[in-house]
């Protein structure tokens, strides 16, 4: 009777437990997606263009002109507060210009300030700034990019390459960086004017410039010429650049500039980025925002896409 009352040993169940699964938190429709932060593919940089107006700003230049030296130097210029009568108002692609900056800062482990090289694999990446006037409270994007130091050797080649580079029928602002280090050296200063000019001469038969874009010619590394230029004139070289290719090729775009930069100083001892704020202001000035575009790039469908067209209308209208 007392083994009845008694519980039975409970066996054990072959079966493994089926584990509880929470159900997966729907996302509101009212929630943002906060950008990855890195650079922009195309289509990426396509939806900014669409919805504000924007700047599209390609450089050019061979291997270490110092064209990703440039980016991240206007991008820390920016972390430090205003600059060139301007604050940063919003950045999609912060961790891209920080993996920019990361070798030439002391963190990196380097003994010398060093950035990282656009590669022609890498593919055309794009770094967004969006700034703010400090007079006017205007808000305007940047969209930068570069044309590696292949490419542009291809350019120098015959051409070669030429359709990987259509954006440039889509650039505001075309910059070719001229390096310092090569016009102190007697060997190559000539080789490197022959270079820039061959570049713009290719690209203005080609179609990729015309009188749409406005052009910047920026010797880069320009400390290095300032502290050079009593033995090997180097002032007097680069007033020589300036006078021939504004001969040669101030009709063919919509402005020719010229600028003396120095991004960075590996030595510490100079101002911060001189040259740099008149570059930007060039770039950012509103005056001349896609003014050739809305006269004559609506009339070519080939060169202007769908969304060039609306924002080519939209500036119009704001003006």
């Amino acid at each position: 009777m007392t083994d009845e009352l008694q519980p039975k040993a409970t066996e054990p169940s072959s079966k493994t437990p089926t584990p509880v699964v929470p159900p997966v938190a729907k996302i509101p429709k009212t929630t943002k997606m906060l950008p990855s932060s890195l650079p922009l593919s195309t289509s990426d940089a396509s939806e900014i263009m669409g919805a504000s107006i924007t700047r599209l700003i390609v450089l050019g230049g061979p291997q270490n002109s110092g064209k990703t030296t440039l980016l991240g130097s206007i991008y820390e210029q920016y972390q430090k507060g205003s600059f060139a009568g301007r604050q940063l108002s919003w950045c999609s692609t912060l961790l891209g210009f920080e993996q920019v900056c990361h070798e030439g800062r002391i963190n990196s482990g380097r003994q010398i300030p060093e950035t990282l090289r656009t590669s022609r694999q890498a593919g055309k990446q794009m770094y967004h700034l969006r700034l703010q006037s400090l007079q006017s409270k205007k808000e305007q994007d940047l969209l930068l990019t570069d044309v590696s130091g292949e490419e542009f050797e291809d350019l120098r080649n015959f051409g070669e390459g030429i359709e990987q580079l259509s954006i440039l029928r889509r650039a505001d602002h075309f910059t070719i960086l001229l390096s310092g280090d090569r016009i102190v050296d007697l060997t190559k200063r000539h080789q490197a004017f022959d270079e820039t000019s061959t570049v713009l001469r290719v690209m203005t038969e080609e179609g990729l410039l015309g009188s749409r874009n406005n052009v910047q010619i920026v010797f880069s590394k320009h400390d290095l010429t300032e502290a050079a230029d009593k033995k090997l004139k180097c002032a007097d070289f680069l007033h020589s650049v300036e006078e021939k290719l504004t001969a040669q090729f101030d009709s063919a775009f919509g402005s020719l500039k010229f600028y003396r930069i120095s991004a960075r100083d590996p030595s510490g001892q100079q101002i911060e980025a001189p040259g740099v704020d008149a570059l930007l202001t060039d770039w950012t000035d509103i005056r001349r925002l896609m003014s050739t575009s809305v006269n004559s790039g609506l009339q070519n469908s080939s060169l202007v896409s769908g969304i060039d067209q609306f924002q080519c209308l939209r500036t119009a209208a704001q003006r």
